[in-house]
């Protein structure tokens, strides 16, 4: 009998054990599973000098999404994000849209050496900055709101007409907080600062 019930206090306690846990691994996997942001994906050329660059032209970025002003929004942060680092000065978007119509350029992903050139002699600037907005949407699973986020970048030196500077970054999911007790709410543009920080932060290091 005392073996049977020493045996039955065990299976207790192990069961007591194993809730703990069941209930530490839910909570690991909502989080690992929840709001997902990758690290960047980033390339610097070997034998780039980023001291010559003084300034740039941040270029009209490209919108692959439905959201129809994704690419300015995205654009807007990358410029305010850029000026706050301090690291390069910064050309005004409008010159930047003056150098395009004066140099005729409407294709802006597939400028070739001549046009890289013109921009770069009009607005006096080192390098030219493209975007791609690929992503930027909230979806529902729900009544929990999951922000999707895509978004990348590259710098290109003038004199050479080569990338010096590219980077992916992207964030996809909910936040843990969110997914567990239901507050919190999903915020694109808060969620894409973050990202154009992320992304600024492998070319300042």
């Amino acid at each position: 009998m005392k073996k049977i019930i020493r045996l039955r206090r065990l299976n207790i306690c192990q069961w007591q054990t194993l809730q703990t846990v069941i209930g530490v691994a839910v909570i690991v996997s909502l989080f690992l599973l929840g709001s997902c942001a990758s690290a960047p994906i980033t390339y610097i050329h070997p034998s780039s000098d980023f001291s010559a660059i003084k300034k740039v032209a941040v270029l009209p970025f490209s919108n692959y999404t439905q959201d129809l002003y994704a690419d300015e929004k995205i654009r807007d942060l990358f410029i305010i994000e850029l000026l706050a680092a301090n690291i390069v000065g910064v050309a005004e978007p409008g010159e930047v849209y003056r150098a395009l119509a004066e140099n005729k350029i409407t294709d802006i992903e597939n400028l070739g050496q001549d046009n890289i050139r013109k921009i770069g002699q009009t607005l006096d600037v080192q390098a030219l900055i493209q975007g791609n907005v690929q992503e930027f949407q909230i979806e529902r699973s729900g009544t929990t709101p999951s922000v999707t986020i895509a978004l990348s970048f590259k710098m290109i030196e003038v004199d050479s007409g080569v990338a010096i500077w590219t980077t992916t970054v992207s964030r996809e999911g909910t936040k843990f907080i969110t997914k567990l007790f239901g507050f919190g709410g999903a915020n694109k543009s808060k969620a894409a600062r973050k990202l154009v920080r992320k992304a600024l932060k492998t070319l300042i290091q």
